[in-house]
């Protein structure tokens, strides 16, 4: 019975012996691996938080070229994780001995690539003009633009297209690649922006009188700026009438209500006045 029990501890200990050699490959392997992968994540890390960084020092010292929208920073970052996380796949089957596997993964892709590139050409532009966007920065989310015949307020970014809500209320979609070739305006940067309020006049009335009463007037009105001189000037005279533009220069704020305050106390000058506006 000793004879037998010591024959089997020494079989079973030869056998396990014999199973370490065949698994430290498969150990080194997956050792390998796991290293890939923590090192990918490490990458992705450090670049987060080197993109951070950059957009934290330029937000602090006014480096408007490095500042980065929340939305360019987030577009950055899964492009990179994307990235890491392929090369970290690519590298593992590689280390399993399955490179035929990652020469036939990368060449079907990119065969199959040049076929979706083709079929889908306008989405492969739309994504080109999202990155550009991104860095270029025509415009942030907030801002009030006017792409092409299109204007609104940008509500959202992507890399395939622009949302912007017009001023009645739409939501409009406006893919990337129209943004490379539509002018765009942007109405936010601009710290003065000019009203014009246009009116027509009885043929007859004296215009240097009128101009006079609209010059007092603007003295009265708080906010109009005075970095820039407000003018009345004639925009056509015919048979009918005589059209007139009124111009001033304002801080870029409640817009709407400042034209509308300065339509009524126009209105009500010149009916003060006896000066007819032509309806």
């Amino acid at each position: 019975m000793k004879t037998l029990l010591r024959h089997h501890e020494v079989g079973g200990s030869t056998m396990f012996e014999d199973l370490i050699p065949m698994m430290m490959p498969w150990l080194i392997k997956l050792a390998m691996a796991a290293g890939i992968y923590i090192g990918a994540r490490m990458v992705i890390y450090i670049f987060n938080r080197t993109i951070f960084n950059i957009d934290k020092y330029a937000e602090a010292r006014g480096v408007k070229k490095l500042d980065l929208p929340d939305h360019t920073m987030k577009m950055l970052q899964n492009a990179v994780k994307y990235l890491v996380y392929f090369a970290a796949v690519m590298s593992i089957l590689y280390v399993f001995g399955l490179d035929e596997a990652v020469y036939a993964f990368i060449t079907s892709a990119g065969i199959v690539g040049l076929a979706i590139g083709f079929a889908s050409k306008d989405m492969v532009a739309n994504l080109i003009s999202g990155v550009l966007v991104s860095f270029d920065k025509p415009f942030k989310v907030g801002d009030d633009v006017e792409i092409g015949k299109l204007s609104g307020r940008v509500k959202e970014i992507t890399l395939r297209s622009t949302r912007i809500e017009s001023f009645d209320g739409k939501v409009i979609t406006i893919p990337n690649s129209k943004l490379a070739t539509e002018p765009i305006v942007n109405y936010s940067r601009s710290k003065l922006r000019r009203l014009e309020l246009d009116f027509e006049v009885e043929v007859g009335t004296d215009i240097k009188r009128l101009k006079k009463i609209v010059e007092g007037l603007f003295k009265k009105i708080d906010w109009i700026s005075d970095r820039k001189e407000p003018d009345v000037i004639i925009t056509s005279v015919s048979r009918l009438g005589v059209s007139l533009q009124i111009r001033v220069w304002t801080k870029n704020k409640m817009l709407s209500a400042k034209k509308t305050e300065l339509f009524e106390m126009v209105e009500d000058t010149f009916r003060k006045k006896d000066i007819k506006i032509k309806r």
